[in-house]
């Protein structure tokens, strides 16, 4: 098949789907496919990557129908969120392109959503109107919906959210590929945009409850309200911001023996990569507020708080217990081995593909 793959590229964006795309990207290329990677948003105009990279210069729709007429694909797969969506799949369904929508975020199931996020006392609310006028393109995105031939999403909380269909449910997948690390002393881990709904203020407040233990950070500053972090004399001693870390080398972090756990203070999404990579490496997970499917609390292998209060708690458990804590591990490791391999998820990805072709 010929298979156009829209998003952000990781080469220009560490984030969970450009991650999960440039995975998909790869496979699809081994498997044999004919596959072209339409980067929105592009920062370059070249890309080291194993198979073809297009950037698209805005309009996006424009420069995606160029793409079209040229390579002809069968399927686009669209991971972009539904920015500029309705437009695109337009463009696509006059030239008769089966698209295939990958759910990233709940937010993509939301028609009109209202980000209602602030700084958490570094700034303010968004402006009123600035917030309705993205909640309203975001709305008209969703339209969007009704012309996709399948959705795909990595989490099965999803499932039946939006207007389509064929919904299947393929879960995300994540190299094991490992860079060295290593730290002098016991640390947890926390991995993630620094912004708002991502909640770094709670990590760093929960570090000044216990001064022993090192608190490692790891994202890009994704709002300016989060800059402080790059100064360390705004910290608190135990946290060390490591700045943008690829994925390998996370898997480092987490494989080190000193890596108690990984602590996750995000607000709901789709299904953190981060969560698999730490499962990868045998380390158990610490949620606020977030457990997909959950996942987390009924197979063991870490816990959802709920409040901070029990985040601390639990936090100690942990730190106390380094039986519990392989036990755990252990049963991490053997469920993300079974379910989050790209060999076997990109399979499902293609089957789905030369079902939906030409419909």
């Amino acid at each position: 098949m010929r298979i156009v793959v829209v998003n952000q590229h990781v080469e220009d964006v560490i984030g969970g789907s450009e991650i999960q795309c440039d995975l998909i990207a790869r496979y699809l290329t081994q498997f044999g496919h004919d596959v072209m990677y339409a980067a929105m948003s592009p920062r370059k105009q070249s890309y080291d990557a194993s198979y073809p990279v297009v950037p698209l210069e805005k309009p996006s729709w424009r420069s995606l129908l160029t793409v079209i007429r040229e390579f002809r694909p069968d399927i686009i797969y669209w991971r972009y969120n539904k920015h500029q969506f309705l437009a695109s799949a337009i463009v696509a369904r006059m030239y008769r392109v089966t698209i295939v929508f990958g759910v990233s975020h709940i937010r993509d199931t939301k028609m009109f959503h209202l980000d209602n996020t602030s700084h958490r006392g570094r700034g303010r609310l968004r402006p009123q109107f600035i917030r309705f006028y993205k909640a309203l393109i975001g709305a008209i995105n969703y339209l969007g919906f009704y012309l996709v031939n399948a959705v795909t999403l990595l989490n099965a909380d999803l499932f039946g959210k939006v207007p389509v269909k064929h919904q299947v449910v393929i879960r995300n997948s994540m190299s094991p590929q490992v860079t060295a690390f290593d730290w002098h002393k016991p640390f947890v881990l926390w991995v993630a945009s620094l912004k708002p709904r991502k909640n770094p203020d709670i990590y760093i407040k929960l570090a000044t409850l216990f001064p022993d233990l090192d608190f490692l950070m790891a994202g890009p500053v994704q709002n300016q309200g989060y800059a402080f972090v790059n100064d360390c004399t705004q910290l608190p001693r135990n946290v060390h911001y490591l700045g943008v870390v690829p994925p390998d080398l996370v898997n480092g972090i987490l494989r080190s023996h000193h890596c108690i756990c990984l602590v996750h203070t995000c607000d709901p999404e789709g299904f953190g990569n981060i969560f698999i990579q730490a499962w990868l490496q045998s380390k158990p997970t610490l949620t606020l507020y977030f457990d997909p499917e959950g996942i987390i609390e009924n197979k063991g292998i870490g816990y959802l708080a709920g409040t901070f209060e029990n985040l601390v708690n639990k936090l100690q458990i942990l730190v106390d217990d380094p039986g519990l804590r392989k036990k755990m591990g252990q049963r991490a490791y053997e469920f993300a081995s079974q379910h989050f391999r790209p060999e076997i998820n990109i399979r499902e990805i293609e089957k789905l593909f030369s079902e939906v072709a030409n419909t």
